[in-house]
């Protein structure tokens, strides 16, 4: 999952982080995963990414996926493209 918006305004990029959270979260309670399982493009490739996710800190981000209450609907903001999913 790409979030993307993470250059320009810290609000979009702050709602693009929590519909990925969300979705995450929905995705791991689907295929009855850990959090254990997300990782990021860093883990494989060495290079600094998610930039701005992991500036502001990679355990602050995985808490916001622990904390998804299930009963939280998802919003994506296809809008704006705030979430851009890869399938493979």
């Amino acid at each position: 999952i790409e979030i993307c918006r993470s250059t320009g305004d810290t609000n979009m990029f702050k709602k693009a982080e929590a519909n990925a959270a969300h979705y995450i979260a929905k995705l791991l309670k689907q295929y009855g995963w850990g959090v254990d399982r997300v990782k990021q493009h860093y883990d494989w490739s060495g290079k600094n990414c998610p930039h701005r996710t992991r500036q502001l800190g990679w355990t602050r981000f995985v808490n916001m996926i622990k904390e998804v209450k299930p009963e939280n609907e998802i919003y994506i903001n296809w809008m704006y493209k705030s979430l851009s999913i890869t399938t493979f």
